[in-house]
């Protein structure tokens, strides 16, 4: 299996950070988040993508559009999941950083879109994510999308970006 980064079209990318896809070569049935995105409602596209926004913007936290999970919460096994919502509607992504010549960047890959059904996030959820995050695949795929702004040896070009084709890159 190949994990891969995919820009998401009209979410622009700051200096500090960016909101991607993550898409796997196989069908995994967990990796949902851009085939579910692709099926939003515009109105609910349209607040998802205002929660990608303040993340890029450098908001860290918004409880009612984003939020990550600090040390402090679930033994601080989660610092590494991110959430975006609007309404009921959640979208789970792994948080890292991409670039070693830039190590303020800093990328937010979705995974999972889940509705909110109790007031707990669902743990295994969250277990799912800590798992794929600690993989070499996706360690990988975070050094092949590098950092759009910085160079690095996988940088592409903002165009390549602003067309949002994937980052992923021969190994």
């Amino acid at each position: 299996m190949v994990y891969f980064l995919r820009p998401i079209p009209g979410i622009r990318i700051s200096e500090r950070r960016a909101v991607v896809f993550l898409e796997s070569s196989t069908e995994e049935n967990n990796i949902d988040a851009h085939s579910a995105y692709l099926g939003f409602a515009q109105d609910l596209q349209r607040g998802i993508n205002k929660a990608f926004e303040l993340f890029v913007d450098g908001v860290d936290s918004n409880d009612r559009r984003h939020h990550g999970w600090d040390k402090s919460q679930s033994g601080g096994r989660y610092t590494c999941c991110h959430v975006f919502k609007h309404d009921q509607t959640r979208l789970y992504g792994i948080k890292g950083h991409s670039d070693t010549q830039h190590p303020r960047f800093e990328v937010c890959a979705l995974v999972e879109c889940a509705q909110k059904t109790k007031n707990d996030t669902d743990e295994s959820i969250m277990k799912r994510l800590v798992m794929i995050a600690a993989s070499q695949e996706f360690k990988r795929a975070l050094t092949d999308y590098g950092c759009p702004h910085g160079g690095g040896r996988n940088h592409e070009g903002r165009a390549a970006l602003d067309r949002g084709q994937s980052r992923r890159l021969p190994v």
